[in-house]
């Protein structure tokens, strides 16, 4: 079944420079609508950016071309930007358009900079990778926390 898959999502994303690869308990394909489920342990690797959940479900256009990466259940990841930084983190739910190349999160979300040692914490979570936008929405009960550290100048 990874073989499967592999080739799929190798045909899928020849487009692109980078290649996919998909491992995960179980896939379906729904090729009219243009849409692929993985279900079960599922863990997405590009380069060296990669995702895990209990399911992902791919949106592509008509030229297969991914529009839209969602992942629900037990959400975990790593992402490198352009020798700019490594992001990882966790959350409920996490939706990646890669023609906008951003990230939207739901859930009891952890993001963590690791390069700049920031971390964000909330409930909904919004990054462009490409501006360096975030945008952090808390609960009621439970605010939006932020994390960094602070070099003060030598007097």
């Amino acid at each position: 079944m990874q073989i499967l898959v592999s080739l799929f999502l190798l045909f899928a994303t020849l487009y692109a420079s980078d290649q996919v690869q998909v491992e995960a308990e179980s896939f379906e394909a729904y090729e009219k609508k243009n849409i692929s489920i993985f279900k079960g342990n599922v863990h997405l690797k590009k380069l060296d950016d990669s995702l895990k959940a209990d399911r992902v479900t791919i949106f592509f256009d008509k030229k297969k071309h991914p529009l839209r990466y969602e992942a629900t259940g037990h959400v975990s990841f790593k992402v490198s930007v352009d020798n700019k930084g490594l992001y990882r983190g966790k959350s409920g739910k996490l939706i990646y358009r890669p023609s906008e190349n951003t990230y939207q999160l739901f859930d009891n979300v952890e993001v963590e900079d690791v390069t700049s040692e920031r971390k964000l914490m909330g409930n909904e979570v919004t990054l462009n990778l490409d501006s360096g936008h975030a945008k952090v929405v808390g609960k009621k009960k439970k605010p939006v926390v932020m994390t960094f550290s602070v070099e003060e100048k030598e007097k």
